[in-house]
């Protein structure tokens, strides 16, 4: 069975694998409108990868850019402090340390906050794993005189 558009002949089964074609491309079209930027490396979501707590009260979330997170891929995370009243905490001075505790090791690299993007939400840049096994992340954030601390462990 032959069909003939603009002076071309088509064959049932050329017929078939263009419409395929055409529905694969569609469904990958509503994906991407359904998921939004999540596919290209957005780091918002409403779940975090990882959460901690300080001793006095304070929330540390991290939504990263890798979820899940992949050894030897540096990515960025966004950290999202709150006080205890789950207000966010901006202007905060934050350092962030850590490595592997079984291993005696700190992180590979040097991560950095380059910006607060929005109130309590604060831009690291630099993150990377090198390799399987516990690892420790401490976020350490100063608000006028006062320093607090999150300490978060994770298996990758």
């Amino acid at each position: 069975m032959a069909m003939r558009y603009r002076d071309q002949e088509f064959n049932l089964r050329q017929i078939i694998s263009i419409g395929i074609d055409m529905l694969a491309k569609a469904l990958w079209f509503a994906l991407v409108l359904v998921t939004g930027s999540s596919l290209f490396g957005a780091v918002d979501s409403t779940m975090p990868d990882l959460v901690g707590n300080s001793g006095d009260g304070y929330s540390v979330k991290i939504f990263s850019q890798l979820s899940p997170l992949e050894i030897n891929r540096i990515h960025s995370w966004h950290i999202e402090i709150t006080d205890v009243g789950g207000r966010p905490v901006s202007n905060a001075q934050i350092t962030v340390s850590g490595g592997m505790p079984d291993h005696d090791h700190g992180l590979p690299t040097q991560p950095q906050i380059t910006e607060e993007i929005r109130a309590g939400t604060y831009l690291l840049e630099g993150m990377r794993f090198h390799m399987p096994g516990k690892w420790q992340i401490v976020i350490g954030f100063r608000l006028g005189n006062q320093l607090h601390s999150a300490s978060i462990e994770f298996q990758l």
